[in-house]
């Protein structure tokens, strides 16, 4: 759904029907901000597949199309449809700014449930490995599959990194550990808190998903992380 949106902006380059929307998001009441995501994009991509083949958005002529897309005629498309819409991809719409993306593919997902890393369990000794491959690393057989682990775990071991390592392009100083999941999977994870004050082995901590740093592109570059339990940091 997400690549049906983009999609729409590499299609629709920014005139002045998108400024204008854009200026009055903020004159939008805050119920608007309900609306699901989902339901934006299944209504734009109805409008979209509903363009005449070989038409740009200013070259509309038919009312329907053209007002459904600048939302002047709201008994066609309602200001509050249009406005989330603004709302939720203006850094794309006003700025081109490509929407954000992960480290490197396959390490993490961040569904309805949350943010998950993405583990395989081998299917002959049943061991759990991060990240992700086909091959087990204990037991050396080829049927390993995915299955998400987290959120939650337990700090092991820390330290706090100052100086900056070849190729990091986050923050520093940053937490750098060892978090024991749930399931008793051990990954090496950045940590949240760079406070040597506020980490110990024994820790509650939760996965988060989080930018790490800005692209060359303006792209948003997300990563995983652990942020230790706020009330039992307190105590550290």
């Amino acid at each position: 759904m997400i690549e049906s949106l983009s999609s729409v902006h590499r299609d629709v380059a920014p005139g002045p029907h998108v400024h204008r929307a854009a200026a009055a998001v903020d004159a939008v009441p805050e119920p608007v901000d309900e609306l699901r995501l989902e339901e934006v994009a299944a209504a734009v991509d109805d409008e979209r597949a509903a363009l005449p083949v070989g038409k740009a958005a200013g070259e509309i002529d038919h009312p329907t199309h053209r007002d459904a897309l600048i939302g002047h005629e709201l008994d066609v498309a309602p200001k509050e449809f249009f406005a989330a819409f603004a709302r939720a991809f203006r850094p794309w719409l006003m700025t081109g700014m490509p929407p954000p993306r992960p480290i490197a593919p396959g390490l993490f997902s961040d569904g309805p449930d949350g943010p998950r890393l993405i583990a395989a369990r081998c299917l002959s000794c049943a061991a759990l490995h991060f990240p992700a491959s086909p091959t087990c690393p204990y037991c050396g057989t080829e049927n390993a599959s995915e299955t998400p682990v987290g959120p939650e775990g337990r700090l092991r071991l820390c330290t706090v990194v100052a100086n900056r390592p070849p190729g990091y392009r986050g923050p520093l100083p940053y937490g750098f550990g060892v978090v024991e999941l749930r399931e008793g999977l051990r990954v090496i994870t950045r940590l949240t808190e760079s406070d040597p004050a506020h980490l110990r082995p024994g820790l509650g901590v939760t996965l988060v998903i989080e930018p790490l740093f800005t692209d060359d592109d303006g792209t948003q570059v997300l990563a995983y992380a652990f942020a230790p339990d706020p009330e039992e940091a307190a105590t550290s």
